[in-house]
C-alpha cells in the first residue's frame, strides 16, 4: 500500500492514470470508477483508447457535476457504462482490476489532477486480500443495483436541459460567485469539520431499478450489435426497407437456431440447450467482439433462411406494425382476427400458447391441437381478460406503444407488476416483442430467444 499525499509538485492520481495509459505490461480486465464529480476525461479516454470495459458511477444533478461530454462518450462506446446518482453520493474510488485500487479525496477534475492538495492511498492488486476484493465487488454490486444505466433517451433530455441552462449560465455564475463570497466572508471563522458520514443501512435490491437496469444494459448491447450489422453485407433476402431493429432480432434468431443449435460441436446429440448456451458463453465471454465478428461473417453468407427469418423480416414485421400502429387512434379496438394474426407472428406468444395447460382453455385433458389453433384460443382468451383496475388488452397495447410520458422500460415494468396494467399470461417476452413490432424505431426486440443468442455471443445476460 502506498500513501499518496499531494502537497508537493507530484499529483498522484495523475501519475496513476499516466502509468495506466503507458505501461503495456499491465493486464487490466476492467475499470470500476465511483467518483462524485467528473469534469476531466482522462480516465474514460484511456479506457476507450485501450478498449478496456468500464463501469462508471458519477453524481448527476442540475449543476452537471458529471460533464455532459463524458456522458456522451460513455453512451457512445459499447465498453463504457455510465450510471448516475442524483444525491447522497460522494465517493472517490477507482479499481483497476489487475492493477490496483485508488481511494482518496480527488474527484476526476482538472484541479484535482493538476493543482489541488489531495490525499489518498493506492493498493496494488497483489496486496488485495480475497476478502478485500469481495468487499469491493459487493460495493460495486450495490451501486449497480441502485442506479440505472443512462441511454440516448436520457441524453436527448440532457442536451435540451444543457441548452436552456447555457442561456442563463452567465447570470447563474455571477450570482453564485456573489453568494460564495458572501458565505465565505460571514463564516470564514468556522474551521471545524462536520461530524462523520451518515451510516447507510444495507437495503434489499430494488426490483424496479434492477429491471430498468437490465433493460437498458441489454438495449445498449443490441444497439451496438445493430451498428455492426448496418455496415456488414446483408443476405440477399433481407429487404432494404426492413428496420434495423427487426434485422438485428432475426440475425440473433438465426444465430441461435441455425448457427448454435446446428453447430458441429453438438452433432452427437448429447448436449441440451442449456449446455450449448453454457458452452458458447464460456468460450466467448472474454472475446465478445471476436465472436460477434465471426457471427456477422456467417450471417453475410446465410443465403437460405432455415427458420422463417425472411418472413419475419420482410412480411410479418410489416403486418404487425400496420396492425399495432392503429393504437395511435385512442378509439381503436383490435379485432380477434387482428390479434390472432399478430400472435401467430409472435415467437414468444406462439411458444407460450403451446405451454398453457388445456384446462385454462376449458379443453378436456389429453386434447391435442395444432400450435396455430392454440394461439387462436390464447388470443381470444386475452381479449376477454381485464386488469384489476378494469383495463383490457386494448388499453395495455395503447399504453405500451403510444404513451409518450413514460420510458419503454417503465411501461413494461408496469405491465408486469401491480394492479393497473397487469393481466395474466401476458409476460415479459411477449410484451418485449410487441414493443418492437409496433414501434421498431423506439427499441430492440426482447424475448428469451434474444437472451439465449446474446449469452452465446458472450454477453452476461440472464435467461428469463
Amino acid at each position: 500500500m502506498e500513501i499518496l499525499l499531494d502537497y508537493t509538485e507530484t499529483r498522484n492520481l495523475h501519475k496513476i492514470l499516466r502509468d495506466f495509459e503507458r505501461d503495456e505490461s499491465l493486464r487490466i480486465k476492467k475499470v470500476y470508477a465511483a467518483i462524485a464529480f467528473n469534469q476531466e476525461s482522462s480516465l474514460i479516454d484511456i479506457c476507450i483508447k485501450k478498449s478496456i470495459p468500464m463501469d462508471y458511477w458519477g453524481l448527476f444533478n442540475s449543476g452537471l457535476s458529471t460533464d455532459i461530454k463524458l456522458i456522451k462518450k460513455a453512451i457512445k462506446d459499447p465498453n463504457i457504462h455510465f450510471y448516475p446518482f442524483i444525491k447522497n453520493y460522494h465517493p472517490k474510488l477507482i479499481y483497476f482490476e489487475g492493477f490496483g485500487i485508488y481511494i482518496g479525496s480527488a474527484n476526476m477534475t482538472l484541479k484535482a489532477l493538476k493543482y489541488n492538495v489531495e490525499a489518498g492511498v493506492f493498493i496494488e492488486e497483489n496486496d488485495l486480500k480475497k476478502e478485500d476484493k469481495t468487499k469491493l465487488l459487493t460495493f460495486f454490486k450495490f451501486l449497480r443495483e441502485n442506479s440505472i444505466l443512462m441511454n440516448n433517451d436520457d441524453l436527448e433530455k440532457l442536451n435540451d436541459f444543457h441548452k436552456k441552462k447555457t442561456v442563463i449560465n452567465h447570470e447563474i455564475n455571477k450570482l453564485q460567485k456573489e453568494i460564495d463570497e458572501d458565505f465565505e466572508n460571514q463564516f470564514s471563522y468556522l474551521d471545524k469539520l462536520i461530524p462523520g458520514p451518515q451510516q447507510f443501512d444495507k437495503k434489499k435490491a430494488n426490483k424496479k431499478v434492477e429491471f430498468y437496469q437490465e433493460w437498458r444494459t441489454v438495449q445498449k448491447e443490441l444497439k451496438y450489435i445493430s451498428s455492426k450489422l448496418e455496415i456488414c453485407k446483408m443476405p440477399e433476402w433481407v429487404s432494404k426497407d426492413a428496420p434495423i431493429s427487426i434485422i438485428t432480432d432475426q440475425f440473433l434468431h438465426a444465430y441461435y437456431y441455425s448457427y448454435i443449435a446446428r453447430n458441429e460441436v453438438f452433432e452427437d446429440g448429447k448436449y441440451n440447450s442449456k449446455e450449448k448456451i453454457h458452452y458458447f458463453f464460456e468460450k466467448n465471454k472474454n472475446n465478445k467482439d471476436i465472436a460477434l465478428t465471426q457471427a456477422l461473417h456467417w450471417w453475410e453468407h446465410y443465403s437460405n433462411p432455415l427458420d422463417k427469418e425472411d418472413e419475419y423480416t420482410n412480411i410479418w414485421s410489416i403486418d404487425n406494425k400496420k396492425i399495432l400502429s392503429n393504437f395511435k387512434n385512442e378509439n381503436y379496438r383490435i379485432s380477434k382476427n387482428e390479434l390472432s394474426k399478430v400472435f401467430l407472428q409472435n415467437h414468444a406468444a406462439r411458444n407460450h400458447a403451446r405451454q398453457i395447460k388445456n384446462s385454462y382453455f376449458n379443453l378436456a385433458e389429453g386434447t391435442i391441437l395444432t400450435n396455430d389453433d392454440r394461439v387462436l384460443l390464447y388470443a381470444d382468451k386475452l381479449l376477454q381478460l381485464h386488469t384489476k383496475k378494469g383495463l383490457d388488452i386494448n388499453d395495455l397495447l395503447r399504453y405500451l406503444l403510444f404513451n409518450e410520458e413514460k420510458t419503454i422500460e417503465e411501461k413494461i415494468y408496469d405491465m408486469l407488476n401491480g394492479e393497473r396494467y397487469h393481466i395474466e399470461h401476458f409476460g415479459k417476452s411477449i410484451i418485449g416483442e410487441l414493443a418492437c413490432w409496433g414501434r421498431p424505431d423506439t427499441c430492440f426486440l426482447r424475448n428469451n430467444r434474444v437472451n439465449k443468442a446474446l449469452r452465446c455471443l458472450g454477453y452476461d445476460v440472464e435467461l428469463y
